[in-house]
This record gives C-alpha cells, structure tokens and sequence, in this order.
C-alpha cells in the first residue's frame, strides 16, 4: 500500500490521515451515536478540530472528514458551513445513505424542506429499505400536511417492519 519511494513527511500525513479517519469510523459504529458530545465554540481550535482540518488539507475528497466537520459546525449553530461540509460529504459519496440523511435534516432545520425532501426521495431511490430516510420522509410529509405522501411513508415503514419480523433479523 505504502510506495517505499514516498517521502517521509508525505507517509506521516498519510498516517495522520488514516489516524483520523479511523477514529471516526469507530465513533460512528452504532452504539455511539454523537461522534462529538461535547463540542464548543473553540472546537475548531482543540486537537480534534485540528486533525480534521489537516486531515482535508491532505485529503480535500474524503467525505467522512467532510461529514464530520459538518456535525461539528452544527453543533456550533454554524448552520451555512454545515450545510456546505454536508453537501460535500454526499457529493464525494453519493450512494452513502446516512450522508444524505443527515444532509437532509439539516437542510430541514434550516427551514429548507422542499430542498431536504427532494435529497430524501432522491436517496429513497437507491435505498429504498433505509429506516431513516422512509420515517424523515414520512415526518416532513405530515409537518407539511400532505397526508397521502406521509401515508404513503408509513406504510412503506409498517412493510419494512414486517420484513424484518419474517426474515427474525
């Protein structure tokens, strides 16, 4: 994997890189659902602030570096540059159901719900079994007061749970 040939400085900020990555792929394993429980207004300035933002310096297309400064600033209140780290995490991985999820809520909490439904229908259409996406779709259909598409949702919830009551998963 490694080019012996490669200088040093490049193998530690490739190392570093790795480093970070994995944290955050451990810290988004599902018994751990906040990948930052304590963010503050210095956030970006403490150590794993810090790496995220050498980690995109050395790899400006990895999208979990990018979804993960984008909780980070929503946890900030930072809601513009979230969005931005949001979007360029379901860019960089299109098919990464959970990125455009939490894209999409976001873009809802924003107050831009027709924005956050298309993201959400058009990610249904590739994962048509997601919980999450099928109960967003769901909950903002009936906040808005379309009733049939919100039905629609709910039902499309109660077959997935009938599903995974006959397959014992």
């Amino acid at each position: 994997m490694a080019n012996i040939a490669t200088p040093t400085r490049w193998r530690k900020r490739a190392s570093r890189v790795c480093s970070v990555i994995l944290t955050i792929q451990s810290s988004t394993t599902p018994g751990s659902r906040r990948l930052f429980p304590s963010v503050t207004a210095n956030f970006l300035s403490t150590p794993t602030g810090l790496t995220l933002r050498q980690g995109l310096n050395v790899a400006p297309k990895n999208a979990i570096l990018h979804h993960a400064l984008g909780l980070a600033l929503v946890r900030l209140n930072r809601s513009d540059e979230a969005l931005r780290e949001l979007e360029r995490a379901t860019a960089l991985e299109p098919g990464n159901a959970r990125f455009a999820y939490v894209y999409a809520v976001a873009l809802h909490s924003t107050g831009r719900v027709d924005a956050a439904i298309a993201k959400l229908e058009k990610a249904l259409l590739a994962h048509p079994n997601d919980r999450d996406i099928v109960t967003a779709l769901a909950s903002f259909h009936q906040a808005r007061g379309e009733h049939a598409a919100a039905n629609r949702h709910a039902e499309r919830l109660k077959s997935l749970d009938n599903e995974k009551a006959t397959s014992g998963k």
